[in-house]
């Protein structure tokens, strides 16, 4: 447990639309729990170059898990940073399309990118 009571200026949960209306702005800033999971892969996976999804999923009795993002850094100038890896989301809304939370859907006039972290 790293916080108790910690806040994030902005969430993603529900307001999860479809192409054309997508672009939600997010819902809001929400408070809870920051925990820290260390993974401990012994086994090595032997992957292709290439882009994969990493989809982690935890199993909770009550409440949401939720994943805390920090904004990507732009590097030597104030365009889109290259590559554009940041993360993505789907869900029943949206099957089988998968959307960029930070320029999909929360959008804005500045360009948005998370890390999650």
């Amino acid at each position: 447990m790293l916080s108790a009571n910690a806040t994030a200026a902005n969430s993603v949960l529900n307001g999860i639309d479809p192409i054309p209306d997508q672009t939600t702005g997010g819902e809001g800033a929400l408070s809870g729990q920051k925990a820290k999971f260390d993974v401990d892969s012994r086994n090595a996976i032997s992957l292709a170059a290439d882009h994969y999804f990493f989809i982690p999923q935890v199993k909770l009795k009550n409440s949401n898990f939720l994943w805390l993002s920090a904004a990507k850094p732009i590097v030597g100038s104030s365009g889109r940073f290259s590559p554009d890896l940041q993360s993505w989301i789907r869900d029943e809304n949206l099957d089988p399309a998968w959307l960029k939370i930070g320029t999909d859907i929360v959008g804005g006039t500045a360009f948005q990118t998370e890390n999650p972290n």
